[in-house]
Formats: C-alpha cells, structure tokens, sequence
C-alpha cells in the first residue's frame, strides 16, 4: 500500500471532518501557552473523545500481526540468492534439454517473485511504523508544554496518510 497523495489526503472526507477538530484543539492549546494558561486537561479530554476514537475506530480495519514472524529484508535476499543459484545450476545442467529449460524458466519466475515480495514486505514494514508512530505521538499530549505543539494535527495527518 502506497501513501496518498496530497490531493486525495486534502479532498478525503475524513480529512475535511477531522483535521479541523484537530486544528481547533491544538491552536486552543498554543494559545493557552501563550498567554501562560492552563486548560487543566479539557482539550485533551475533548481531542481524545473526537480524534482517538476516530484513530480507534480506523486502527480496527487492520489486522494485528502479532505472533506472525515475517522474514527479515536480509533472509528474503538469501533465499532469492539460493533460488538464483538453483537456476543457473539448472540451466547449466539443462543445456538442450526441453524439460530442463522449463524448469529453468520456473525457477527464474520464482526468484522473480521473490524479489518482489521482498519489496512488497519491507514497504508494507516502514509504513507500518509510520502508522505505529502516528498513534503514539497522542500520548506526548500529556507532556506539559510538549502538549501545545500541533501533534493533534500532526497525527491526524500520519493516520489518513499511512492508513
């Protein structure tokens, strides 16, 4: 999955409902710093009602992988390298053998697609970790003067992006 664009992130309904929530809450709360005030939690109260429940409501689409162990990037490159080897032991032994070419042939689609899941599982990892650190950065809210930064908007942002 490829992270939107940003005109399918600014024109998405989700964008157009949410970020202005989010927007709203985190100049309440620069303002407030501002002027050297405390809200004594009501933003935050108010942002994690609206825009966590959203964010909760939206994690629920994707599956947990808890408990799946996927290959790493390193153990997927050896496995292509091994069929490689494979197929140009094959071909070498396959010389003027109809069967033996085929089987060549196979092979060479397999490493093929070996490569390509390799690719396909360590761009679904990085943004997996970039959903992972859109949720996380909620909880900074709680910091005192760390909480006045825009990471409301921040976060709504990263989950539309990456999700």
């Amino acid at each position: 999955m490829e992270p939107k664009s940003g005109l399918e992130i600014a024109f998405s309904p989700e964008f157009l409902t949410i970020m202005p929530i989010a927007v709203i809450i985190d100049v309440i709360g620069i303002v407030l710093v501002i002027f050297g005030l405390d809200d004594f939690w009501i933003t935050d109260i108010i942002a994690w009602v609206f825009i966590g429940g959203w964010s909760f409501w939206r994690s629920q689409v994707v599956p947990e992988t808890t408990g799946v162990q996927m290959p790493s990037y390193s153990e997927q490159q050896a496995q292509s390298r091994e069929k490689i080897k494979k197929l140009e032991h094959a071909s070498q032994v396959a010389t003027g053998k109809a069967e033996g070419a085929a089987r060549a042939a196979n092979l060479a689609k397999e490493s093929g697609d070996m490569g390509k899941a390799a690719l396909e599982t360590q761009r679904a990892q990085k943004f997996s970790k970039a959903a992972k650190t859109a949720k996380n950065l909620k909880w900074l809210e709680f910091i005192p003067y760390v909480g006045a930064l825009p990471l409301w908007s921040v976060s709504v942002y990263m989950t539309i992006k990456y999700s």
